[in-house]
């Protein structure tokens, strides 16, 4: 992917935003952004279409040739089953298919909506205790390295900051996620189904799910999710692009996004100078 060509930066009164590094005439590529976690509604009598989406890069098609064996998540190559693993799949996977299993009944206690919701969370959740995991692993490998080299170590990211200053663009993390702005207003129907989607992930994975922490992804997906397509332009789930949700909104864009599978790219549309924040 080209390198990103946008910083995160404060804008005074506006929040956080990103400004472009150098001049970008239009048709030119900004940066990508990929995704963190999402949801997707299959069910049948929503959509008359048989293709279904690969639960890694979100590409839509029919009959995927890999299955997971316990869940069911589907892939369109083995690459993509590998991918999953290394986020955390098999953290959730149980999880996911005992939510999958609830039969619907007449006054069923969660709704299809809040069950799409809990599947949203176990995803997010599972990548957060990899991306610990692969943490803790790099910590001790830079540890042991040090003590072979008598001690003498260097100063190494912690892993797991939001992009900052830093250019945007590339995998986000969990701390991107949460630092999101948030929807505070909500009706108390809307708070209580979030508290019964966040009941409903905690009763299948009650070591994966923090409650607080839950709560207040939901409201920043609330503010910050984009839809998922079909190959038919239909919405059929959705999708949290951590640091998309940062680019401003405005009459007069400078910017269009574009999705391509679990990847948001952002080209101008008119001439964007240097420190021009996107639009």
């Amino acid at each position: 992917m080209p390198a990103a060509r946008l910083v995160v930066r404060e804008l005074p009164g506006r929040g956080r935003g990103l400004l472009a590094v150098g001049d970008v005439a239009p048709g030119e590529q900004l940066a990508t952004f990929a995704a963190y976690s999402h949801t997707c509604d299959t069910r049948a009598s929503e959509c008359s279409s048989t293709s279904q989406c690969c639960a890694t890069c979100l590409r839509w098609g029919v009959g995927l040739p890999v299955r997971c064996s316990g869940c069911p998540a589907a892939y369109c190559s083995p690459e993509c089953h590998a991918a999953a693993d290394l986020r955390g799949h098999q953290l959730c996977c149980a999880a996911l298919q005992r939510i999958h299993a609830i039969r619907p009944k007449r006054k069923p206690k969660y709704s299809q909506e809040e069950r799409n919701t809990a599947c949203f969370l176990l995803r997010a959740f599972a990548q957060r205790a990899s991306e610990r995991q692969r943490a803790a692993a790099a910590e001790r490998g830079s540890e042991g390295a040090a003590a072979g080299e008598g001690g003498r170590g260097g100063e190494g990211g912690d892993g797991g900051e939001p992009c900052g200053g830093e250019p945007c663009g590339g995998e986000p993390c969990f701390e991107d996620a949460m630092a999101q702005e948030e929807e505070t207003e909500h009706t108390a129907e809307e708070r209580s189904s979030q508290e019964r989607a966040v009941q409903l992930a905690k009763l299948q994975a009650a070591g994966l799910i923090d409650v607080p922490a839950a709560l207040h992804l939901l409201r920043v997906a609330a503010r910050n999710q984009f839809h998922l397509f079909d190959e038919e332009e239909r919405a059929r789930g959705s999708v949290m692009y951590p640091q998309a949700s940062m680019i401003n909104h405005s009459c007069v864009p400078n910017c269009a996004m574009t999705a391509r599978g679990r990847h948001l790219v952002l080209e101008a549309i008119s001439e964007v100078r240097d420190r021009d924040v996107g639009t």
